[in-house]
């Protein structure tokens, strides 16, 4: 069986046909971004390069069977209602409608974002299933979720699938295990929720012309910087307004930002990157709904969005607010990866994770960090009679802690003292704060290439051994498909038919 991959990424679809009990043979991949397609051809550098999906001709592509696509999604509310593919011009539905009108595949297999249903109040699926209709495939859709596929990641997408007439089945809808039932109540729940908030103060004006003028000295475009750092133009194109469209820059983009196009002051450190955590309420009504109930009516001019209380979550949330600074403890299901999201974990989540804290000293060089009991002990001296090793015996400490940013601050010798122990003199100068035992992070790229089911080290190197940043590699991994859904419904697709 052959087949064709459009918007490709960096090869979930293909990994996922790999892994899976049919045999195929790609004929050709698009993908236009500079990033995944390296990363695409270091892997599968037999498959044809495509180009751009508006360019490909198709009476010029070999007979293929298969078309698979995660298609970007693009509103088209202000489109014709004459009906057929001039509706969906300038969307890349389109380009999948137009090679499928000419080609007449016998299958089609397309992934898209859960926001599909109800795009344009669903008209804007209604028109993708109806052109296909037309054009003579029988569809059947449903709604996949990661977690359920050997991953712990909670990620929901639609998956269209086509059979051209005569070669499958006939029902529109399918229903899954991953499909829930609401039931007939709705219980309503008030919860608080600790929003961040700036440290400190700063003149806008000042850090607006600051962030002008070094542009402008840089030589650096907005699209050379939205490139760098992975985002959509229309984000870094407000970090450079005069007026009140202006954004300060994302926290973990300031210090990359300042390298890039040379701002040689400290002046807008602290004002950009430091926060703290102050008591918030949801703003709707300061209504959270539980999960197993109703949802309350959405609305175009809803404002924030409502609050979900879950019962039994899969993941333990420690920090509450908007993904890019909510902290969850790591034994649980991640979040949903994102390839565009801002925040410091816009794209992974922040994660709790257990740490060995530091009282240091220049004398005992961390001899007094305590170890955590799951952990690996640290080297064993001879002269560890002197500052034993200390493991925590509970699964959580809690020591105070003097100003916790700067590890060689002490008032009477000390840093942190015991869990029970009164806290440091409180003092004008001094931070105070407490170690339970853990840290936030979040998620490494090679853990966001294990929540997508990708080999490790995928997203490493591109296609010249060129090492792909950060940044670029959970933007890839947060635009990808998750391999084994794939692999779980190219096997149920074709075996279906076997039947």
């Amino acid at each position: 069986m052959k087949y064709l991959s459009l918007f490709s990424g960096v090869g979930g679809f293909e990994v996922g046909i790999e892994n899976s009990d049919v045999e195929m043979e790609c004929i050709g991949f698009s993908e236009v971004d500079k990033n995944a397609k390296s990363i695409y051809r270091r892997h599968f550098p037999d498959h044809k390069d495509l180009g751009d999906a508006t360019k490909i001709r198709p009476e010029e592509l070999p007979d293929f069977d298969l078309l698979v696509a995660g298609f970007p999604c693009q509103p088209f509310s202000n489109a014709g209602t004459r009906g057929g593919l001039d509706d969906t011009r300038g969307t890349m539905f389109f380009e999948i409608a137009r090679i499928c009108q000419e080609k007449r595949p016998q299958y089609l297999l397309l992934e898209n974002v859960l926001g599909l249903l109800s795009n344009d109040k669903g008209r804007t699926f209604q028109k993708f299933l109806g052109i296909l209709t037309e054009m003579g495939y029988f569809i059947q859709w449903e709604v996949r979720n990661s977690k359920n596929y050997g991953v712990p990641q909670n990620r929901e997408r639609v998956f269209i699938k086509g059979y051209l007439r005569g070669r499958g089945r006939s029902e529109v809808l399918r229903v899954r295990e991953d499909q829930r039932e609401a039931s007939a109540e709705c219980e309503q729940v008030e919860i608080a929720r600790p929003v961040l908030r700036r440290k400190h103060d700063c003149d806008i004006t000042e850090l607006k012309k600051t962030l002008r003028d070094a542009k402008k000295k840089s030589n650096y475009s907005v699209v050379k910087i939205a490139e760098h750092f992975g985002l959509p133009k229309t984000h870094v194109e407000h970090w450079f307004r005069r007026d009140n469209s202006f954004a300060i820059p994302n926290a973990e983009y300031w210090n990359e930002l300042k390298d890039l196009i040379e701002i040689d002051t400290n002046e807008f450190d602290a004002f950009v990157t430091e926060f703290e955590i102050v008591e918030g309420v949801y703003e709707k009504s300061k209504r959270a709904y539980l999960e197993h109930g109703l949802a309350p009516t959405i609305t175009s001019s809803g404002g924030e969005i409502v609050g979900v209380q879950r019962e039994n979550p899969g993941v333990d949330v420690v920090v509450p607010g908007k993904q890019a600074t909510r902290v969850m403890s790591p034994d649980g299901v991640s979040v949903t990866l994102c390839g565009n999201a801002g925040g410091l974990g816009g794209k992974t989540g922040l994660y709790a994770i257990p740490k060995a804290v530091a009282n240091y000293s220049e004398r005992n060089h961390g001899a007094a960090k305590v170890y955590d009991t799951n952990g690996i002990s640290p080297t064993l001296t001879a002269t560890n009679y002197k500052h034993p090793i200390t493991i925590a015996e509970e699964d959580k400490v809690c020591k105070p802690v003097l100003t916790p940013d700067r590890v060689n601050k002490r008032q009477n010798g000390r840093r942190m003292k015991e869990d029970g122990e009164p806290m440091f003199t409180l003092t004008a100068q001094d931070k105070h704060g407490v170690f339970d035992g853990y840290d936030f992070r979040r998620l490494t790229p090679l853990e966001t290439e294990r929540l997508q089911a990708f080999p490790d080290g995928w997203t490493e190197l591109g296609e010249n051994d060129e090492v792909i940043s950060d940044t670029q590699r959970y933007r890839c991994t947060g635009n990808a498909v998750t391999t084994s859904v794939i692999t779980y419904v190219i096997n149920e697709m074709f075996g279906d038919l076997n039947d």
